[in-house]
């Protein structure tokens, strides 16, 4: 265990038993038992998690159902049993397990009676009044009874935020939860690769769907690239609190290990051909080689350097396509210079620039200033792959200066606290910057990808948001207790 001698923890604990064991628990209930069994099964899970004292197990084993390797626990319409459960309450109403989760974790964090300051919070409290007046706008312009059920979940979902600064309190409890997720990131590219192997998802195998073209079949002179990603958001939270970790002075895990954490998971975007993302480590890494103190980590990246390589000579040597599969996805990144150069739809490969933009942007220009809320008009013509476009239709011109500029805040504030002296003697002059980093990144992948930012995105990118932002404040609270001073006096 880790202790106050900056001793480093075992990359493996019980913890990781207990996990692993639920893990395989939750693939046998949804694809192997009675539908009724698995809805029990994953009461009992949140039974057990409002009893614990071990929130962290929890929060990092909800953060694996969502982001699961192998698309595993997806499902589409209600008729599908394969997936995390569902509870019918009236005929057309059903409560997901992600609303009970939610609902039991507001329950038991607001009868937690502990003080916390979270110094966020100002910006949250505006959040939330600028929240209820877009209600009232939406109501104003016309909601569904469905459009006020999924206004309820996208905003019910940002409660994380909550929930998780105010259970999660000390930097150990960020500790074990990273040793949870850390393990994830061999299972994502294992799962990647099976996908690669044999042209389909294992959650889809799982439900009995049929192969599709493998990465087998590809030749030198197919020009073919193929596509699959595994937990991108836990990968993306892993290669940060890895960084974080390798940089700062307090050594939590061995070196070596998060040398092949922050390897795998550059490896694992890359064989994932999607641009945005790959586009957003590259400034990552770039942004935390040019900030750092090369004199004292210049090894650091140079080891990054050396497991990245071979991680990439081993899985060539053992599957020779991959190489091919390396080739076309440099090509097809190098499709970005035409849109550099003007062509806005990158050679041909890019549709969301020129198609589904303009649809998204022909109807916010019906309604330009605050935009159509959640309103019926916005579930009508919202498009999640283009992020600012699909902001600017749900709250307009004066919502999306708001987002942004409370987005940017938060960036900066913690740039700024990096520098702070005290920070810089406990953490080290690099590691705290990686967080805004992190962001920064994100929302790259929201200009490029699909929407990352806005109240509007997916619970596992709340998620992120909510893990990174509660890691930050805690680092934030410890230098100013260190420092015995308020520190932005």
């Amino acid at each position: 265990m880790k202790t106050i001698n900056n001793q480093t923890l075992k990359i493996w604990s019980k913890d990781n038993n207990r996990m692993m064991l639920l893990f395989f628990i939750s693939i046998a209930a949804v694809y192997y038992l009675p539908f009724r069994l698995n809805q029990f099964i994953f009461l009992v899970f949140l039974f057990l998690a409002y009893g614990s004292k071990k929130d962290y197990f929890w929060i990092a084993f909800y953060f694996i159902l969502l982001d699961a390797p192998g698309g595993l626990f997806q499902g589409g319409s209600i008729t599908d049993v394969h997936r995390i459960p569902f509870y019918p309450i009236i005929p057309g109403v059903a409560l997901s397990f992600n609303d009970l989760l939610i609902l039991m974790y507001l329950f038991k964090t607001i009868g937690i009676k502990r003080k916390y300051r979270f110094i966020f919070k100002k910006d949250f409290v505006f959040l939330l009044f600028f929240t209820l007046f877009v209600l009232l706008y939406s109501l104003i312009v016309g909601m569904s009874a469905d459009n006020m059920i999924s206004t309820f979940r996208i905003l019910m979902s940002w409660s994380f935020i909550y929930i998780i600064s105010k259970l999660l309190i000390k930097e150990s409890d960020f500790d074990r939860l990273n040793r949870l997720l850390f393990p994830i990131v061999f299972l994502a590219l294992a799962s990647q690769m099976y996908s690669y192997l044999t042209g389909n998802y294992l959650g889809r195998f799982l439900k009995g769907f049929s192969f599709r073209k493998s990465l087998l079949l590809l030749t030198a002179d197919s020009g073919e690239v193929a596509r699959a990603a595994d937990s991108s958001i836990i990968l993306l939270y892993c290669f940060t609190l890895a960084l974080f970790y390798l940089f700062s002075k307090k050594q939590v895990f061995p070196r070596r290990y998060l040398y092949l954490i922050i390897a795998i998971c550059m490896f694992s975007v890359f064989l994932s051909a999607t641009r945005g993302w790959i586009i957003a480590y590259i400034f990552f890494f770039f942004m935390v080689f040019i900030t750092a103190n090369k004199s004292k980590n210049i090894k650091k990246f140079i080891s990054i350097g050396v497991v990245s390589t071979l991680v990439i000579v081993l899985f060539s040597f053992l599957f020779p396509l991959i190489k091919v599969q390396l080739q076309r996805v440099t090509e097809r990144v190098g499709t970005v210079l035409a849109l550099a150069e003007g062509d806005i739809t990158a050679g041909g490969t890019l549709a969301r620039f020129d198609k589904r933009g303009p649809r998204v942007m022909k109807k916010f220009s019906e309604s330009p200033i605050i935009g159509w809320g959640f309103s019926k008009e916005y579930f009508q013509h919202e498009d999640h792959h283009v992020g600012h476009h699909n902001i600017l239709l749900n709250v307009g011109i004066i919502g999306y200066i708001i987002l942004n500029f409370i987005f940017f805040k938060w960036c900066l504030r913690i740039y700024r606290f990096a520098r702070f002296q005290p920070a810089q003697v406990k953490y080290g002059q690099s590691a705290i910057k990686i967080l805004c980093f992190a962001f920064l990144a994100m929302y790259i992948i929201h200009s490029s990808s699909a929407q990352s930012w806005g109240w509007d995105i997916e619970l596992p990118k709340i998620l992120f948001f909510s893990l990174l932002l509660s890691f930050f404040n805690i680092v934030y609270r410890n230098t100013a207790l260190l420092n015995h001073a308020d520190i932005n006096k």
